[in-house]
């Protein structure tokens, strides 16, 4: 009320004053939001301990270098979990984001660079213009002395924990590496909207064509073609892109459970007598308005 910050009443062992203003129990609390990107290489072979986490801290060396970025910037975090690492997930850890992992997979030839330059941060040697065609052409620089990893190349302050398992002799993480270096990102092509029909939609009944009906009256975007199932439901009418369901009957409790679970918000449209107050809802949960 007053604006002035006072410690907990149970910490303060003088009487308080009557004349003073209530005090008020405030938490400070903060939410944050970074870029974020998941990634789980597909191995071609059976892959020994050190493989996932050279890849990872390899790759993170080659964004740091590529894109000027201090150490500690951009870091990277086992996925599931350490001990059962199948992929890593990299996170903007600068306050307010550096910008590079969206660069990374929207420019076709971020990653190249990244990769190459992870391949020279590990001491080998090869040719710009033709890189090797295996594993075997990549030869170490003369005068190395590292061997499974240093402070020059992999090891640094952040990843201490995965010293013992860092080792850029690693044969798949190498040929992981080198693939990269020659690959394109291209993105998936985004799924295509058209107002559902019955044989692209199972299940799609009188009521889901009424919704849709009113939906396009109402100016709202076109929910996907593919429905979605989930917790042994079909739901026809679902905005993947937005996380967003349209409930046309009651939920199970396990399925409604199943969508918290995986993000979606669930908008009622049980009550078609509610349908203008449920669209309004919809439309402002999709960007626009009714």
């Amino acid at each position: 009320i007053s604006g002035y910050w006072a410690k907990n009443e149970d910490e303060d062992e003088d009487a308080p004053n009557p004349m003073a203003n209530p005090k008020q129990w405030i938490v400070p609390s903060v939410e944050d939001r970074k870029n974020a990107l998941l990634v789980q290489p597909v191995l071609t072979a059976t892959a020994s301990l050190s493989t996932i986490p050279t890849i990872q801290h390899a790759l993170l060396r080659g964004i740091e270098e590529v894109f000027q970025l201090e150490e500690g910037e951009i870091l990277a975090e086992p996925m599931p979990s350490k001990d059962a690492r199948t992929g890593f997930l990299l996170y903007e850890a600068a306050e307010g984001g550096a910008g590079v992992l969206t660069r990374i997979v929207s420019d076709p030839d971020s990653m190249v660079a990244v990769a190459r330059e992870a391949l020279r941060i590990l001491h080998f040697e090869f040719d710009e213009r033709t890189l090797p065609k295996d594993i075997e052409g990549l030869a170490d620089e003369a005068g190395t002395s590292c061997v499974a990893g240093c402070y020059k190349c992999l090891m640094s302050y952040y990843n201490q924990p995965d010293h013992e398992l860092l080792d850029r002799r690693d044969s798949l993480a190498k040929s992981v590496l080198l693939e990269l270096a020659k690959s394109r990102v291209a993105s998936l092509s985004a799924e295509v909207r058209a107002t559902p029909t019955t044989e692209a939609m199972p299940g799609f009944d009188v009521q889901v064509s009424e919704f849709v009906k009113e939906a396009k009256l109402k100016n709202i975007p076109d929910c996907d073609t593919k429905p979605l199932s989930l917790g042994g439901a079909v739901i026809a009418t679902v905005w993947r892109d937005h996380f967003l369901v349209a409930a046309l009957t009651v939920l199970e409790p396990t399925v409604a459970k199943a969508l918290a679970d995986k993000g979606f918000t669930v908008i009622d449209f049980v009550d078609k007598g509610r349908w203008n107050e449920s669209f309004k809802t919809l439309a402002a949960a999709l960007g626009g308005n009714v």
